[in-house]
């Protein structure tokens, strides 16, 4: 197998959860990881990325169940594991 990780986080601020607009839908934010990469950083890395949420401003409560989706990159099919995480926004709700 052709194998691929990714990252991401479901980041919640009270009864509120952060989505992103992607190409056709909204979604979570995550990220392939890179070689060396810990997947918990990576995960805090796309969200500040995708979002501009400060670092800071990001904790992570907990691990989530992994996901499993079969990808084609270059015409070869990949499974892409993600590893998630809920992540607690904690700054202010008028902060970027």
């Amino acid at each position: 197998g052709n194998k691929i990780k990714a990252a991401g986080g479901v980041v919640v601020y009270g009864k509120k959860i952060l989505f992103i607009k992607k190409k056709w839908a909204l979604g979570i934010p995550e990220r392939a990881v890179k070689k060396g990469d810990k997947k918990k950083e990576a995960a805090i890395r796309e969200i500040f990325e995708e979002t501009g949420i400060n670092k800071k401003d990001l904790e992570i409560i907990k691990s989530l169940i992994p996901t499993h989706d079969n990808v084609k990159v270059s015409g070869s099919i990949f499974v892409k594991e993600t590893s998630w995480y809920l992540i607690r926004f904690l700054g202010d709700s008028k902060s970027k």
